[in-house]
């Protein structure tokens, strides 16, 4: 639904652009369709990239806890 209002107010030559990946052209949306799809839905995608983070984290705490808590400076890499 979001998307389909966005592409109601943009035309094609706004809503894409073209960038440089290694020595090829690519195209991508344009950075302001972006944005607008990025508000109408509200930073959902920014939430569950932090939710993400946040279960990652959970894991791997509760792995080091179950696993007793063991001293892990000797692990340290430089």
């Amino acid at each position: 639904m979001f998307e389909e209002k966005l592409n109601n107010r943009y035309t094609s030559d706004r809503k894409y652009s073209f960038e440089e990946r290694n020595s090829t052209s690519v195209k991508v949306y344009s950075k302001e369709y972006s944005e607008d799809y990025h508000q109408m839905l509200n930073c959902m995608v920014e939430r569950q990239m932090q939710r993400s983070i946040y279960a990652i984290a959970s894991v791997w705490y509760s792995a080091w806890v179950d696993a007793g808590q063991p001293e892990m400076t000797k692990w340290k890499v430089d």
